[in-house]
């Protein structure tokens, strides 16, 4: 069940008890660290009146993640990544935390897909496999200093079976909910 938030407020002509809409910022800021709400970021509002039913009213929030990931090299950011097919290609990302700390404690994963020559999703690489012990399924492990690292090998990942990898232009996707956006990038298969 999403948190709610109450913060209760004087009405100036009467000293009766009512929610304002300029105090739920306030309010929600209490909810959770670096703007992090508990359980995800959905959440309810009652605006409480002096009589008859609560009444229910709707906002639109903003929150933020707790914290911001970013892809690393060998991979470039900006999609002109270039390897060969049979490769093994390390996916490396950097977190921190809404402070600008190193995050350490994530278990972020890893999926990926095949595009048209549009950039559309042509198939989705459905066995995901690292060439390191370590790595285990599609989640990547954490390398020290805010670094999260996957070792990719395209010689043992495939669309439906080991190996089947074509040449072409792909899309990986890391995802962490509720830790971080999702963090996308597109490289080559030669």
């Amino acid at each position: 069940m999403p948190p709610t938030a109450t913060h209760i407020g004087r009405n100036a002509h009467e000293d009766i008890p009512v929610i304002h809409r300029s105090l739920l910022v306030p309010a929600l800021a209490v909810l959770g660290a670096c703007g992090v709400l508990p359980g995800g970021p959905e959440f309810s509002v009652t605006n409480e009146a002096c009589e008859g039913p609560p009444v229910l009213f709707s906002a639109t929030f903003t929150v933020t993640y707790a914290a911001e990931a970013t892809i690393a090299p060998p991979i470039q950011a900006d999609g002109s990544s270039e390897f060969e097919l049979g490769s093994t290609i390390p996916v490396k990302i950097r977190v921190l935390d809404c402070e600008g700390e190193r995050a350490n404690s994530l278990a972020p994963s890893l999926s990926m897909a095949l595009l048209d020559g549009s950039g559309e999703v042509a198939a989705e690489v459905t066995v995901i496999r690292s060439s390191r012990e370590v790595d285990q399924g599609s989640t990547l492990s954490n390398d020290g200093n805010g670094q999260y690292l996957y070792t990719l090998s395209t010689a043992l990942s495939g669309f439906t079976v080991p190996g089947d990898l074509t040449p072409g232009r792909y899309r990986v996707t890391i995802s962490s909910p509720d830790d971080f956006a999702d963090v996308t990038v597109e490289f080559t298969l030669r």
